[in-house]
């Protein structure tokens, strides 16, 4: 999973556009209670098989990743005790696709004991995607879930293409916002006796180090431009290692400044960073009054894809499935 969903927060982001959200009421729906042992047992059986091994992500994630949650079904679950074809019919009362094609994405596993599960997407025009999340267990239980977001309207946008850079299908950016030319050394991430907490804008990534950056961020989009600043970091794993920009001519762009700095960092939630103001390598001691940093530098931002965005969603939904599902015994 992309590293958009390593953080998961119960918080909205503060930074980002607020929306209308027209989900209903989450309430759990079977075809019959489950009142057996042997009942509930399978039913624990369904929910072990289908919610494990993927990350539980809130509508902030979906937010923070640069989409909309347009609308959200209820989460419907039916027992099989009827035969497949008619707990197909029923769950297909709500979904609308088919019993044909639910039998598709539901055909069965090369696992035996593994849930059938499956995403099916449907595009409403270019931006907007109806996606629906089905799991079965083998004969006994059924279940799907519905949700529709747009991929445009919650992103970030900078003011204008010269804030950005584009390679390879891939769009990069600075936080602080700085043209990509400009050759004014700026201070705007350093904040005047205190640390400087900036919003990730929605949408947007801090960078991470991939197999292309030798061959095009470091040259192009680093040292390729001034970027305001002499200084970019990128996040390599845990560390955060600076780079030269162009800002100095062609001479020294694309050389490494430092492995690490520890002025730099990203909260737990994942929505903001900080550059922090003190200069703990020269304040000799907490008792003495400390050293406040004179210089700066900017972090590489990379826009999320919209195959990222996608993902997180599919995370949601079924996120939303499991808990709606969990409370129906």
């Amino acid at each position: 999973m992309s590293s958009l969903l390593f953080h998961v927060s119960q918080r909205w982001h503060s930074g980002c556009r607020r929306a209308v959200w027209l989900r209903p009421r989450l309430v759990p729906q079977l075809s019959r209670s489950l009142c057996s042992k042997a009942d509930r047992g399978l039913f624990q059986d369904f929910l072990d098989l289908t919610c494990r091994g993927f990350t539980s992500t809130e509508e902030s994630d979906v937010r923070q990743a640069g989409a909309r949650v347009l609308a959200v079904g209820a989460a419907k679950l039916v027992e099989m005790d009827r035969g497949e074809m008619a707990a197909y019919q029923e769950l297909d009362e709500q979904l609308q696709l088919g019993v044909e094609k639910l039998r598709e994405l539901l055909s069965p596993s090369a696992e035996a004991d593994a849930p059938r599960a499956a995403f099916q997407e449907e595009w409403k025009g270019d931006s907007e995607l109806q996606l629906t999340f089905v799991s079965q267990l083998g004969e006994s239980l059924v279940g799907g879930i519905q949700g529709q977001i747009s991929l445009r309207e919650a992103v970030a946008d900078v003011a204008d293409a010269s804030y950005t850079v584009e390679k390879e299908g891939r769009t990069f950016a600075v936080l602080p916002w700085k043209k990509k030319d400009d050759k004014e050394i700026g201070m705007d991430m350093v904040k005047a006796f205190d640390d400087s907490w900036i919003d990730i804008p929605c949408g947007w990534k801090p960078y991470q180090v991939c197999k292309d950056f030798e061959r095009v961020i470091l040259p192009e989009v680093i040292g390729g431009h001034a970027w305001g600043t002499d200084m970019l970091l990128v996040r390599r794993g845990s560390k955060w290692p600076g780079w030269k920009t162009g800002i100095q001519g062609t001479s020294s762009a694309g050389k490494r400044l430092c492995s690490h700095v520890d002025w730099f960092e990203i909260d737990v939630s994942g929505r903001r960073c900080v550059f922090r103001g003190e200069d703990t390598q020269r304040t000799p001691s907490k008792k003495l009054d400390p050293f406040w940093r004179s210089w700066g530098g900017r972090v590489l931002l990379e826009k999320i894809s919209q195959h990222e965005q996608i993902e997180v969603f599919k995370a949601f939904l079924r996120t939303t499935a499991c808990a709606t599902w969990s409370r129906a015994t």
